[in-house]
């Protein structure tokens, strides 16, 4: 009985290791075309990546020039800011000149005023009475306090109400 089980033993041994063996040979003969396989499938992807990375170089150059053009405006802008902020500098400096001008025109003006205002004053009130006297009966009528405006007192007038070549208007 034991010769048995152990013949039956040794023989199923004998079958499986023979089993093993070709299926050992078909998986080493199947190694190649697998491989190949996998080979092929990750070469795809491999491939892909490959493209992509061309691709992003592409761009990535695109990109510098590009990029190179801009600070290439942006430098030009950048003067012409310069120039456009001092040109207003330049501006405000002259209004400034230009107020300053005005003040010391209007200080010129109010000393001349000052200066001329009797001496017309008292050249109007001359040429106004040989007026009256060439005139003759066109003279106002005196009023109640001798005034010959009609009983209201005349206002002297200003420097500025009188036509002179340094009126500013």
């Amino acid at each position: 009985m034991f010769k048995n089980i152990l013949r039956d033993h040794e023989a199923k041994s004998r079958q499986l290791k023979k089993r093993q063996d070709s299926e050992h040979a078909a998986a080493l003969a199947c190694i190649p075309s697998i491989c190949n396989s996998a080979v092929n499938f990750l070469n795809t992807d491999v491939q892909k990546i490959y493209e992509t990375q061309k691709d992003i170089e592409r761009e990535a150059t695109a990109v510098k020039s590009e990029l190179g053009r801009f600070q290439k405006n942006v430098l030009a802008l950048s003067g012409l800011i310069r120039k456009v902020d001092e040109a207003l500098k330049d501006v405000g400096d002259f209004e400034n000149y230009v107020s300053f001008v005005e003040e010391q025109v209007d200080g010129v003006v109010g000393r001349l005023e000052t200066l001329l205002l009797p001496k017309l004053e008292s050249e109007e009130s001359t040429e106004g009475r040989r007026e009256e006297r060439r005139e003759g009966s066109a003279c106002p009528q005196e009023g109640e306090d001798g005034n010959k405006e009609g009983g209201q007192v005349a206002e002297p007038k200003t420097a500025v109400e009188l036509e002179h070549p340094l009126q500013t208007n």
